[in-house]
């Protein structure tokens, strides 16, 4: 199996930004996925360091966090529209 390393967003041009990005959720940006899920995700367990549900608790990947911040205001200001 083969994997390409993308280049970081912050060493691409302007023009390579796309107007769309769109997420698989399940493995992808947390784990587990939702139909292992021994019940509904609930809130926020700081304790836990997830979201619980049930007796297990979804996390985001540490990768998937650090570009969902990118959208946030005072991220990457190519995103921000």
């Amino acid at each position: 199996v083969k994997f390409c390393r993308c280049p970081s967003m912050s060493s691409m041009p302007t023009a390579a930004v796309p107007k769309l990005i769109v997420f698989d959720l399940d493995a992808c940006l947390w784990t587990p996925e939702m139909y292992e899920l021994s019940g509904r995700p609930t809130k926020y367990d700081a304790a836990r360091g997830g979201v619980a549900a049930g007796g297990d608790v979804v996390r985001l990947f540490s990768g998937a966090a650090a570009v969902l911040a990118r959208f946030l205001p005072g991220g990457d200001p190519r995103l921000s529209s």
